[in-house]
Parts: structure tokens; C-alpha cells; sequence
């Protein structure tokens, strides 16, 4: 079975577009494959909060914690 040179021309260039939509994002930070979002918040007190404690919204989970970090300004 020959593939036309029409037919080629345009399966490369959707595949372009493709690694172009996937480039951008990659330069971006972001990943076409996962569903996720990352929020930075800053509190003045995180007492009792910790890494991988679960994010509720009107008691439903709809996250968790990955990482407590202290910005410099705040070291004693």
C-alpha cells in the first residue's frame, strides 16, 4: 500500500503542531499527561501543618500537601 505525498505532508504537519503544542508547554513547566496544579500560600502560622496532610474544601479532599518550606526573611 503507497502513502501519497499528500497524506505524508499532512501527518507531518499535524505531528509539528503537536510537538509544538507539547514544546510550549513543556517550556511553560507544564505536563499534557497529568491533571494537577500547584499553589504556593503563605501563612504566618503553620502550626500542626504537615507534608502530605490533606487539603480540604468544605470537607471534601481535594488535595494534599507536598512540601513546607520557610522563606530566608523568616529564620531566626
Amino acid at each position: 500500500m503507497k502513502i501519497s505525498r499528500e497524506i505524508k505532508t499532512a501527518i507531518l504537519v499535524i505531528a509539528s503542531i503537536l510537538l509544538f503544542i507539547w514544546g510550549y508547554g513543556f517550556l511553560k513547566g507544564t505536563d499534557l499527561l497529568t491533571n494537577s496544579r500547584v499553589f504556593y500560600v503563605e501563612y504566618d502560622n503553620v502550626e500542626g501543618l504537615l507534608p502530605s496532610a490533606p487539603v480540604t474544601i468544605n470537607g471534601f479532599a481535594v488535595g494534599k500537601i507536598r512540601k513546607i518550606t520557610l522563606w530566608e526573611r523568616y529564620f531566626v
